[in-house]
């Protein structure tokens, strides 16, 4: 297009999880492309703390309370910059958006919807089904089909996915990353690395991955596996799980390495990495993990059978499920070659099919498709 595009992305969250990485590559992308992306965010939220000195910013206070000011906040700061496009990433940015293109009928709101559970009752399909907002963008092909279910015109639905960067696992030399894991958490160098890197919160299912642990170590059918799972971050589940490894007696078979700065390097150390969520609108964690070299099991929900084809490229497993995660986790722990037959085919299909260009192009395509 000959002129650059103004798009407003509205983020409600105050913490840093994947959409709002999300928001950061598509946001980095569009300038790179010769956009013009600006941020409205949440006072003293973690995303306006990262992108407020990168990118033209607003604080706005995203409490529902606050709403009526934060659009006319809003509403002026768009006028005062020329923007015309409105991009919503979460449910209370798609309601301040609705409330933007209400004030003006010129701008065009675009919804992202990053979750897999159904729309909300009573009010929520009505907010949903309204003509004010133009396009809903459902990162997963599980989201789209959740919001058809909701009653919105297919016409009105585009699936563009989430990406990660590749550049940060490259180089990483995995072995090295392993003995120094190991090291670190004094096991002995034959100990099978399970784990996983995300927040401590009920959607995770670490519950479910630590009742499994537990069956590996005391059934028979498991009996002689030398494992331990490493679980990084943190999160409101902290505590209970906590609990529960203390009431498993799972001390020298789980460890909590809470936040870690280098990602990375934890992924490359990790023969499996694990992936129990109950829900997930894509899940990110397992892009990355991709990317580190790990072999993948994952729950069968939302958008991850979209990146894990069964006894394909990993291992899916039924959701709430301890002993199936159990029995693949102990597939996999005697299987060496299928564990790096299962990682080669998953990275293949990550970097054709979830890179970071494809989702910026894609977003880019739903963009100007509004403007003409």
């Amino acid at each position: 297009m000959d002129q650059p595009l103004k798009i407003l992305h509205i983020a409600s969250e105050k913490t840093w999880r994947g959409g709002e990485n999300q928001i950061r590559l598509l946001m980095e992308g569009l300038r790179a492309r010769g956009h013009e992306p600006f941020l409205a965010a949440d006072p003293g939220s973690e995303i306006l703390r990262r992108l407020g000195k990168k990118f033209p910013s607003v604080a706005a206070p995203m409490a529902r309370i606050s709403w009526p000011a934060t659009v006319l906040r809003l509403h002026r700061y768009c006028r005062r910059h020329g923007i015309t496009l409105i991009d919503a990433h979460s449910s209370k940015a798609h309601d301040v958006g609705l409330g933007l293109v209400t004030l003006d009928r010129r701008r065009r709101l675009i919804v992202h919807r990053r979750v897999d559970y159904p729309v909300g009752r009573p009010y929520a399909p009505l907010k949903y089904r309204t003509s004010k907002v133009a396009r809903y963008v459902a990162i997963s092909n599980a989201i789209a089909e959740v919001l058809r279910r909701a009653g919105i015109d297919a016409s009105r639905i585009v699936t563009v996915r989430s990406a990660v960067e590749a550049e940060p696992h490259q180089g990483i030399d995995r072995a090295s990353a392993r003995e120094s894991l190991r090291h670190m958490l004094g096991l002995p160098r034959d100990t099978l690395l399970i784990g996983n890197a995300s927040a401590l919160s009920e959607q995770k299912g670490y519950g479910y991955l630590m009742s499994a642990c537990a069956l590996l170590r005391d059934s028979p059918e498991f009996k002689g596996l030398n494992f331990h799972c490493v679980i990084a971050g943190d999160g409101p589940l902290r505590d209970a799980l906590e609990q529960q490894r203390i009431a498993l007696n799972l001390d020298n078979h789980v460890s909590f390495l809470g936040f870690i700065a280098r990602v990375p390097e934890f992924l490359a150390a990790l023969d499996i990495f694990a992936m129990t969520s109950i829900d997930e609108g894509l899940g990110t964690s397992a892009l990355d993990a991709a990317h580190a070299g790990c072999a993948i099991i994952a729950s069968n929900v939302g958008g991850l059978p979209e990146i894990i084809s069964n006894n394909e490229s990993g291992l899916l497993v039924p959701p709430r499920d301890p002993a199936a995660i159990a029995a693949a986790i102990a597939r996999l722990a005697h299987a060496p070659e299928l564990r790096a037959a299962f990682a080669r085919a998953v990275h293949e299909k990550v970097l054709g099919e979830f890179s970071v260009d494809a989702m910026v192009e894609g977003n880019l395509r739903v963009y100007e498709s509004l403007i003409r």
